[in-house]
């Protein structure tokens, strides 16, 4: 007799056995998704035998496992959180997906290579346990410290770890790993996005904004990409640098009491900007034969370096101008060169473009030495952050560490001192020279803290906390996490 032809009034044996009927229909139902899966499933297997592939395969579509993105060409889905997907053909996903990650972690306790490591640290991730993902993805990375994946997939772990198992301690060490994977590949797609993801949650709103638009130049068009877009429509918007960008206006004349007042306000931005920027327009319109135009972009980046010497004694600005104003016509015209030349190579390096920046740095390096201009110091600074970036280390290591004592002869140039340290922070990380790391970034803190960079202060400060984490000085990373943790709230941005 069919199911559907017991009557209701069959008594209690008809409602005995429904229940089994239907646990029966459920379990049948989810074995037949399994075989539709598998089905499905194996062609891949039999055409990717890259096991991240194999795993990118067989991960569940309607919702991702893991907010953070994983190296390896995982098809984008929905994150809402860490909860197992409902829908029967998911569960069949992830049962497949069990089997295989566990295959992977065991051929881990065997096999101690980087590759063998960094594939069940991934497995470890994707079945749900990321705490137990950072400690294997960890030893990964160090067994192979040039693999950018490896770094990114330890940044991906450690944000989910701080997300999901409450370790908020994490998320600078997500958002270290992730810059070290984008040192080592600029365009790594997964690493753009976690580094973006990480600075979000860490309430750097400018840093954020920056860098999903970083992102999003490297992929305009996937489904990744109109996350990315969402997310940055959502951040804040009054950010310093879109409250700036406002007041930029304000300087154009160069009247002393708004320069005063912007810098006070804007001490890191306007520095940056009058150093780069406005001078390399300056050097474009002297190029051009504009003389109106460049007199007064060269008075308003007088005003400026006049107020950053008033207020914080800064004076590498002051002196570029100077070098300008007492130059003759033909050393004139090579600074105008150096300026162009050095603008370019900073709007190159700044859109993840190291090796093409490097020659026009070095030129403009070169163009500002022979006419007696401080920003020789501050593009050489820059052209050995690009070797950096290249995988050089040892080389932007030697290089900074002879431009250091240049900056430190003359008191000065603090601002330059800091940012020199800072990247020597970045090289001892890179060659594992962690106990060198504290001292020379707390320096360079306590110069940025001194100039009123607070954005800049911030980011020494996290760096310093998640080396001491790791050197096992807690007390000492809780108490810069909390003042670093008061520059990077998003409350405070408006001020940074």
């Amino acid at each position: 007799m069919k199911a559907a032809s017991i009557p209701s009034s069959a008594g209690p044996d008809a409602r005995t056995f429904s229940r089994p009927r239907m646990r029966f229909r459920a379990a049948w139902l989810v074995a037949a998704a399994m075989v539709v899966v598998a089905l499905l499933t194996i062609p891949f297997l039999l055409r990717w035998r890259d096991p991240i592939r194999r795993l990118a395969a067989l991960t569940p579509r309607s919702e991702r496992i893991v907010e953070a993105r994983i190296s390896g060409g995982f098809d984008w889905a929905p994150y809402r959180g860490p909860v197992r997907a409902r829908d029967q053909t998911s569960d069949a996903r992830r049962m497949i997906l069990g089997g295989v990650a566990g295959d992977l972690i065991e051929a881990a306790e065997e096999n101690k290579t980087s590759e063998a490591q960094h594939l069940a640290g991934v497995a470890r991730l994707l079945t749900g346990y990321p705490s137990d993902a950072v400690s294997v993805l960890q030893e990964a990375a160090q067994r192979e410290p040039s693999n950018a994946r490896a770094w990114n997939d330890l940044a991906a772990a450690q944000y989910a770890a701080a997300s999901r198992d409450g370790r908020a301690s994490l998320y600078p060490d997500a958002l270290a790993s992730s810059d070290r994977a984008l040192r080592l590949e600029p365009g790594l797609p997964e690493a753009l996005f976690n580094h973006a993801l990480v600075l979000e949650r860490l309430g750097l709103t400018q840093q954020a904004n920056e860098a999903w638009r970083r992102y999003l130049a490297t992929d305009p068009s996937s489904q990744w990409a109109d996350e990315a877009r969402t997310r940055l429509d959502r951040l804040p918007r009054n950010t310093t640098a879109t409250l700036f960008q406002r007041d930029l206006p304000r300087l154009e004349h160069g009247d002393a009491t708004v320069v005063d007042s912007m810098v006070k306000r804007y001490p890191q931005q306007t520095r940056s900007w009058a150093e780069a920027l406005l001078l390399g327009q300056w050097g474009e319109s002297l190029a051009r034969g504009d003389a109106a135009a460049a007199d007064g972009e060269l008075n308003v980046a007088r005003s400026v370096g006049d107020a950053l010497l008033r207020a914080s004694g800064e004076r590498l600005l002051h002196d570029a101008v100077a070098a300008i104003d007492t130059a003759g016509t033909a050393p004139r015209a090579r600074l105008a060169a150096a300026y162009v030349a050095y603008l370019k190579g900073r709007i190159t390096y700044s859109h993840s473009q190291p090796a093409a920046a490097e020659p026009d740095l070095r030129r403009a390096a070169a163009g500002f030495a022979s006419a007696g201009s401080p920003m020789s110091l501050v593009a050489r600074y820059f052209a050995a952050n690009t070797r950096f970036d290249q995988n050089d280390v040892v080389g932007a290591h030697a290089e900074l560490e002879g431009l250091l004592p240049e900056a430190d002869a003359i008191p000065g140039y603090q601002a330059l001192g800091a940012q020199i340290r800072w990247e020597l922070a970045l090289c001892r990380i890179a060659e594992n020279d962690w106990d060198g790391v504290p001292p020379i970034a707390g320096q360079a803190a306590a110069v940025f803290a001194r100039l009123g960079e607070r954005s800049n202060l911030a980011v020494m400060q996290t760096i310093s906390s998640d080396v001491l984490v790791l050197l096992g000085r807690l007390d000492e990373s809780s108490r810069g996490l909390r003042t670093a943790g008061a520059k990077l709230h998003p409350r405070c941005v408006a001020d940074t």
